[in-house]
């Protein structure tokens, strides 16, 4: 059956590949959701008030911690899987992996240069596809199980993530609920504070101190629910560290088992540089890079082997973590049931303080009925007092309207009083006029007619303030206007007319004396009514005032001692209004106070009944979990049952073919080491062949130096020839002028029959200075009469010194030309001079690429990616030199290498610094 689980599963790995990569970073998304999601829970819960209940806090942490135990064990099952686009991604990133092109070039340059290398390139190559096909085979099948058990674990653990996401919104609900009742008793207590702060509290000190003490507890469980959420966050902070230790492990893993894919390019690369050297050295470089495919191979089985110990130790450690989380939950449970206890003491003491609060509430109420019968006595009290101070404000208004007339009338006494004096003094002024008029009167009307008109003024006024003072408003008393000629005046008045019209046609003194007398009469009845209507009056009011005196003393007797009486009575009244205010007021606070703790003992109650349910609920869901850990297990057991078989059938396979590929290393061995003598054979006969070489290299070199200082010689015998040249030259002018004059001194002799003679001389001199040979004359013309003894002397001499001439020309020719053939001597030996250093210069070159190479070695390739990547990210001069100096000293870089590289990074501004180091050649 596992095996054909195991078919199963590799046909549908094989398959759907990428579809289970993206699955796996899909589920790794969700528990990363759900794991902050749970994160978001416990914050809340830290922030509730203090009035909340202990036991909920309890709950929630007993809830919490079973999905933090299912969430990491789901954490450390996910950071197995690790999706191979990452791998790829990782494995793709190379330093100084060369282009697909370069890569061609030397397969087929290493395949035209080296037929004998290819057969036994091909065959290492089919040992390592072979051995490869098989690995990648084993850890497929690896990679299934674990994907398998993954995917178990991850349906199950999302299954469990929403039933539990549902349990945390009933929770939230819950709390939410819990935070608006904790809300309200604030506001309610703050009020409560506000009211006692303004009026002071009358509770009892050990009614205080029970809640006060009750409080404490209530804040001390919450610090202790906030220290032990604290401490499990940071338990879940580190297990999320050591699972991303581990994830970071296993892509370091997978990094590894792509790595032999970049050292079989990096060989590509280094036989590449080996072209240049004979096909004996490629076949030595490919016998090496199969040796070291074999112990990578080698070397991943190791990894391997440590790597299936290291998660077997990973599953004890995770049994090891579920007992010890389901022991804390059993512990956790355990303090949940003694804090439960606890809350029913309290509750039971609470209630006994609840039955004593009720009894002073009855004595309370009983006080509160008295305090409401007093209270009505007072209302009516309060009445009657009211009523009285109207009727004494009453009392008050009219005593101050009597006030008023008696000064009003006062005033008119006043005034008329003097109103009378100037009446008595007009007419103690008008007596006096009559008596001193004498009894003629034409000469005073004549002489004094502005005296009539004032008197006339006079009259007017006087008729008109007595017109306006003693009429009333209704004008009825006109009495005082009887008088036809008042009336005629105050009608003429009333019209202004002028005072002429207005003298009468009788004697003025007639009508004076009559109006005097009239007015007179008139005026002394009317004063003597007016005197006895005063004193009537005067009367009146004196008798007024005294009884109105008389009366308001009573009156005002009576309402001083109603007042002293009454004041007496509502200070006494005020007095036990407010002691029965006091008690009132303590009464009702007591009887608030003892209801708030009723309610709040009331709403303890309720919660601790929730609490109750909830805790039957939580131990079913617990027993439910249970079940399901259990049923876990026993998944677990049979999935270790499998993955042990498979481990056995694996191992099995694996056994056997370390077997084959032990016995082919073997074999691989001998064929390694047979080559390697032979390719260490041919190694030394090519260093003896390039001993040799540069041994005779050297040699010619000692002779071309010896040859080049014998040109040197020549060269010194050639300056030494070249100077003789020109003093023989200048000693074959001197000759030609010489010459020249004695041939112009033979010119000058005046016989004719020497002409042929010169003639023959002439040409004889011509050829001796061209370097022929000279001619002798015949004897025809040897005649006798031509010679002459001193002429022959002279020619004799000339052609000594024609031939001595010649002599010298070609001896300077032979010197020329011996000079030209040493200049193309020298030529060709400092051409092969040259050639013989560039040989050098390569020679020298292979050697110390050579050493490089061996003191190279496999250098460090992700120290050396980390020291690239920082020099190439680096903004700092002083950094990237640094760096650059020790890249030299890994790549074991040349100075002039060095030199342009600084160039190239430090002075030109490229943007394109990967060229640098991207293409070796």
């Amino acid at each position: 059956m596992a095996k054909k689980k195991k078919s199963k599963n590799t046909t549908s790995t094989t398959t759907n590949e990428p579809q289970e990569t993206t699955s796996t970073t899909t589920e790794t998304s969700s528990t990363s959701e759900n794991v902050e999601s749970q994160q978001v829970v416990v914050e809340p819960t830290t922030e509730t008030s203090s009035h909340s209940s202990e036991v909920n806090v309890d709950q929630q942490e007993s809830e919490q911690q079973e999905p933090e135990i299912v969430a990491a064990s789901s954490s450390e099952q996910e950071s197995n899987q690790v999706p191979s686009s990452t791998i790829e991604e990782v494995s793709s990133v190379v330093v100084d992996s060369p282009p697909a092109s370069e890569q061609e070039e030397t397969n087929i340059s290493v395949n035209n240069n080296t037929p004998s290398s290819a057969t036994t390139t091909e065959s290492t190559d089919s040992h390592q596809v072979t051995s490869s096909s098989n690995n990648e085979e084993l850890l497929k099948s690896l990679t299934d199980t674990i994907q398998n058990h993954c995917n178990l674990m991850s349906d199950e653990f999302t299954s469990f993530t929403d039933k539990f996401s549902q349990k945390v919104q009933t929770c939230e609900n819950s709390i939410t609920k819990s935070k608006e009742n904790s809300g309200r008793l604030s506001s309610s207590i703050a009020q409560q504070k506000k009211e006692d702060s303004q009026k002071g509290t009358l509770l009892d000190p050990t009614v205080q101190q029970m809640i006060m003490g009750f409080m404490t507890q209530i804040d001390q469980l919450y610090e202790q629910r906030d220290m032990a959420i604290t401490e499990k966050m940071s338990k879940m902070g580190t297990n999320l560290q050591k699972i991303s230790k581990t994830v970071k492990v296993y892509e370091n893993v997978k990094k590894k088992e792509k790595d032999p894919e970049d050292q079989k390019a990096e060989t590509t690369n280094e036989e590449v540089s080996s072209n240049a050297q004979p096909s004996d050295k490629v076949e030595s470089s490919s016998n090496a890079d199969a040796n070291v495919s074999e112990e990578d191979i080698r070397k991943k089985c190791a990894e391997f082997e440590k790597l299936y110990k290291e998660k077997e130790n990973e599953l004890n450690t995770f049994k090891t973590k579920v007992t010890d989380w389901k022991e804390k939950v059993k512990v956790i449970s355990n303090k949940d049931m003694k804090k439960i206890e606890e809350l029913k003491k309290q509750v039971s003491t609470l209630e006994k303080t609840i039955e004593e609060l009720n009894k002073k509430t009855e004595e309370g109420n009983k006080s509160a009925e008295f305090n409401s019968s007093l209270q009505q006595e007072l209302k009516t009290k309060d009445e009657s007092i009211e009523k009285l101070n109207k009727q004494i404000e009453e009392l008050k208004l009219q005593i101050s309207q009597n006030d008023k007339q008696l000064k009003e009338s006062d005033e008119k006494i006043s005034d008329q009083k003097k109103t009378i004096e100037e009446k008595d003094k007009l007419y103690t002024d008008l007596c006096e006029t009559v008596k001193n008029t004498p009894p003629v009167v034409s000469e005073p009307v004549k002489k004094s007619y502005k005296d009539i008109k004032i008197l006339k003024k006079i009259l007017i006024d006087g008729v008109l303030w007595f017109y306006f003072q003693y009429t009333d408003e209704e004008k009825t008393n006109l009495e005082w206007m009887q008088h036809d000629l008042l009336k005629e005046v105050y009608s003429q008045q009333s019209q202004t007319e002028s005072f002429d019209t207005l003298v009468p046609g009788k004697s003025i003194i007639e009508e004076l004396e009559e109006n005097f007398q009239t007015k007179l009469s008139e005026l002394t009845n009317k004063y003597d009514e007016q005197v006895k209507l005063l004193n009537d009056k005067d009367e009146e009011l004196k008798t007024y005032k005294t009884r109105a005196h008389a009366a308001l003393k009573k009156k005002t007797d009576a309402l001083n001692q109603a007042k002293v009486d009454y004041e007496t009575q509502i200070t006494q009244l005020n007095e036990a209004v407010t002691k029965k205010q006091e008690e009132h007021e303590e009464s009702t606070k007591l009887v608030q106070d003892l209801q708030d703790q009723v309610q709040s003992l009331l709403e303890i109650q309720e919660k601790a009944v929730k609490l109750g349910g909830e805790l039957d609920r939580v131990n079913s869901e617990k027993d439910d979990l249970e079940d399901r850990i259990r049923s876990l297990e026993k998944k677990i057991e049979r999935s270790k049952e499998e993955f042990n078989q498979e481990k056995a059938n694996i191992i099995q396979e694996y056994e056997a073919s370390m077997k084959t590929l032990e016995n082919k290393n073997d074999e691989l061995d001998d064929q390694f080491r047979k080559e390697l003598r032979i390719s260490r054979e041919r190694s030394r006969r090519i260093l003896d062949d390039k001993e040799r070489e540069i041994t005779k290299l050297q040699m010619k070199i000692s002779e071309s130096k010896q040859q080049f200082e014998e040109a040197e010689s020549l060269k010194e015998k050639n300056v030494s020839l070249e100077n003789e040249i020109t003093i023989l030259k200048d000693e074959n002018q001197s000759l030609r002028n010489q010459i020249t004059d004695l041939m112009n001194n033979a010119l000058d002799s005046p016989s004719s029959s020497r002409t042929p003679r010169k003639i023959d001389q002439s040409q004889i001199l011509e050829n001796a200075l061209s370097g022929e040979e000279p001619s002798t004359p015949s004897k025809e013309e040897q005649s006798p009469t031509t010679s002459t003894p001193a002429l022959e002397r002279d020619f004799n001499q000339l052609v000594e010194l024609a031939n001595i001439q010649a002599g010298r020309d070609n001896e300077v020719n032979h010197y020329k030309e011996t000079i030209n053939k040493l200049k193309e001597i020298i030529k060709d030996r400092e051409s092969s001079e040259k050639s013989f250093r560039e040989l050098e210069k390569q020679l020298k070159e292979e050697i110390e690429h050579l050493h490089r190479l061996q003191k190279r070695g496999d250098p460090n390739l992700e120290y050396l990616k980390n020291i690239l990547y920082s020099f190439l990210t680096s903004d700092e001069k002083i950094v990237r030199e640094k760096l650059l100096k020790v890249i030299g000293q890994l790549l074991d870089l040349k100075e002039e290498e060095m030199d342009k590289i600084a160039q190239k990074v430090f002075v030109e501004t490229s943007p394109s610094i990967w060229g640098i180091f991207g293409n070796k050649k």
